[in-house]
């Protein structure tokens, strides 16, 4: 089964965490791009990425969503998962999925 999996925040990271430990990697992980954090703005990349890249999935950091479309496309996932992304999701990614 393939799965598109989005989101950022710890929240998702839960929910991506437990689907790697039940056998249901992504092939693909969506997330808001690395920022600046705390006083000296150190430039960071989401929880879930750094999650994503030691576990050996794929993971891109769109700054519009809207230019993921064909690269969501060419996987032709089964299942696409939203947890927590951090932004509106156009209905266009949503409709991918089977």
């Amino acid at each position: 089964m393939k799965i598109v999996f989005l989101g950022t925040s710890k929240f998702s990271l839960i929910v991506l965490e437990k689907l790697v430990e039940n056998k249901y990697s992504p092939v693909l992980v969506l997330t808001m791009p690395d920022k600046p954090v705390g006083r000296k703005q150190i430039i960071t990349s989401p929880l879930i990425k750094q999650f994503a890249l030691k576990n050996k999935i794929k993971t891109i950091q769109p700054i519009n969503l809207k230019e993921s479309v064909s690269e969501i496309k060419k996987i032709e996932p089964d299942l696409g998962i939203l947890a927590s992304y951090g932004k509106i999701v156009p209905l266009e990614i949503l409709n991918i999925a089977k």
